[in-house]
């Protein structure tokens, strides 16, 4: 985070493109800022470590998912039968 941040303060993008548009951004980072994230990804993490790491971030983003689902369905059954206690 703070890599970007540094990146982000070092390249500004002006804002001056095509007929005085701004050039549409990711994450509100330029083509050029991304490249160079990619590359310090890279040099940290090795090109073996990163899928690796991708198939362990997205293992958790499932089982937070599963957990947020199993949390809301416990409490919709609660609600569920303490309506029905209450008729």
């Amino acid at each position: 985070m703070i890599i970007v941040i540094f990146v982000n303060t070092i390249l500004t993008y002006t804002g001056e493109g095509k007929d005085n548009e701004k050039e549409k951004k990711m994450f509100g980072l330029g083509m050029g800022e991304l490249v160079i994230v990619l590359v310090l990804v890279v040099l940290l993490f090795g090109s073996k470590k990163i899928p690796e790491l991708a198939k362990g971030l997205g293992q958790g983003i499932h089982e937070f998912k599963k957990s947020v689902a199993d949390m809301e369905s416990q409490t919709e059954e609660q609600k569920q039968t303490e309506k029905n206690k209450k008729v």
